[in-house]
């Protein structure tokens, strides 16, 4: 029996903002399995699910909005700045 691996394709914008998160003192977890959010983040007693988008058409898969409709709290992002407001954090770029 074999293990099937996936190699989720990431966002461009992806890496900036997980270093941005973290110099925050978020923990970030990528996730990459097919129809799961990009990132799990957990800041401050709060806890989300974020789906990064490059900031000119990223749109989610069919499995995303699966996801999302069956009340996930995924919440999608196009910037560090996004990501920031989210969580309520300064930026520390």
């Amino acid at each position: 029996m074999t293990l099937k691996r996936y190699s989720a394709k990431r966002d461009g914008n992806e890496a900036p903002i997980v270093q941005c998160l973290r110099k925050c003192g978020a923990l970030v977890q990528p996730l990459s399995l097919p129809g799961m959010p990009d990132l799990l983040i957990a800041y401050r007693g709060k806890v989300l699910l974020l789906e990064i988008k490059q900031p000119k058409g990223g749109k989610l898969t069919a499995a995303q909005r699966k996801a999302a409709l069956l009340g996930w709290p995924v919440v999608t992002v196009y910037s560090i700045a996004e990501a920031l407001a989210l969580i309520g954090a300064e930026n520390s770029r």
